[in-house]
């Protein structure tokens, strides 16, 4: 199961691929966008939650 960072990065990753293919402004590139805004407040809402600090703890 991948972590919300690795979901994150996954994203950005097809989005960044979507962009070399169709161009910034194509309907897939913005949905891709808007995920990764998605997740991005879902991880700020938990770090809020708890109180974490914004950077990416490592194990």
């Amino acid at each position: 199961m991948k972590t919300t960072y690795e979901k994150l990065e996954h994203v950005r990753a097809l989005m960044l691929q979507a962009v070399k293919q169709y161009g910034l402004s194509h309907p897939l590139v913005l949905r891709y966008s808007e995920e990764i805004d998605q997740i991005h407040n879902d991880i700020l809402t938990v770090q809020n939650h708890k109180k974490l600090p914004l950077t990416k703890q490592r194990t």
